[in-house]
């Protein structure tokens, strides 16, 4: 394991990051 990793780390966050504003703008247009 090196640490080049950590690139995959951000985008594995960034991923996340997506997945939860997605949910919220589907929260939003449903309201």
């Amino acid at each position: 394991m090196r640490f080049d990793n950590a690139s995959t780390v951000v985008y594995y966050c960034l991923t996340q990051m997506n997945i939860i504003n997605l949910g919220i703008l589907a929260h939003i247009d449903a309201g």
